[in-house]
């Protein structure tokens, strides 16, 4: 049996890590899972709910200043310490039914990199958020999306498909993985961007790296993705996050990943391609599309 580590990096949202960890414990499956809440610097009493509520789980604490990928290191670090075959990155915006992990083990081989379907509520209407990345173009450094994003989701929904890049809520990697290529980049890719990063060097080293059709996990978007431009923001505090190392819009980030992806000589181009398109497209969808995008 594999024995699996269930890692949710939380600051400050304590309703719903106790709505997460109330998921996670009541999953009908014949797995050896432990939970790691790795805490950065929450002051909402997150830390004393989980020790009277959910005692079985363990804590690692953060400074306040590890943001995402830091605290996924940490994370990893200490399943590795304590001999776990697999580690399962999750965020505790999420919602999942009772055989999520069942569903996301299903294909465990302990070499492949396996990630999750993410769709979103529009009513009684499901849309797609995630659903693979067919491939990877170098010369823009964008992934090819294989279902357009927030478009229906499909009748048929089963197996595994290769995804050259997967998102960090719900990423199942095997612990020996960290090994071949190192740990996230918490260096340069302190918050967005670091998940695909690691699954990008991951399939370009030649591990299998899948999307599991079976394993869906639903999206709180209006918690997540600081300075999406499918957000509603003020036009100043959007603007503004494209030069913080830790939105979506990260210029710096930008640049790291693109870099290290793509060609060189391009990345400044592109980069102000993307400074440029977001903007546009923000002003466009906030101030003159008021149709409901999802």
């Amino acid at each position: 049996m594999m024995k699996l580590s269930i890692i949710v990096p939380v600051h400050n949202r304590i309703d719903s890590v106790r709505s997460f960890l109330k998921q996670i414990y009541l999953q009908e499956c014949n797995i050896d899972f432990n939970v790691i809440v790795v805490n950065d610097g929450s002051t909402d009493g997150t830390n004393e709910m989980i020790k009277a509520e959910y005692p079985a789980t363990a804590i690692i604490n953060g400074d306040g200043n590890w943001w995402w990928t830091k605290s996924v290191n940490e994370g990893i670090k200490h399943s590795i310490k304590s001999n776990c075959d697999a580690v399962l990155l999750m965020n505790d915006d999420t919602f999942f039914d009772i055989n999520y992990l069942k569903c996301i083990t299903k294909y465990y081989d302990g070499k492949s990199i396996i990630g999750s379907v993410g769709l979103i509520k529009n009513g009684s209407t499901d849309k797609i958020f995630f659903m693979g990345e067919k491939s990877f173009n170098r010369y823009t450094s964008n992934t090819i999306p294989a279902y357009k994003k927030f478009s229906l989701v499909p009748d048929i929904m089963e197996g595994i498909h290769t995804s050259v890049a997967l998102p960090g809520r719900g990423l199942l990697i095997p612990c020996e993985i960290f090994n071949d290529i190192g740990f996230f980049d918490q260096e340069k890719l302190p918050q967005y961007k670091a998940d695909y990063d690691f699954v990008l060097r991951a399939y370009t080293k030649g591990i299998k790296t899948y999307v599991c059709h079976e394993a869906v996990i639903f999206c709180d978007l209006y918690n997540t993705g600081e300075g999406s431009s499918f957000k509603k923001a003020s036009l100043k505090s959007f603007f503004k996050s494209f030069f913080s190392r830790y939105t979506h819009n990260s210029l710096s980030a930008s640049f790291a990943y693109k870099a290290k992806h793509g060609f060189a000589l391009l990345t400044p181009f592109l980069i102000l391609y993307q400074f440029s398109a977001s903007l546009l497209l923000f002003i466009y969808r906030n101030y003159f599309y008021c149709k409901n995008r999802f």
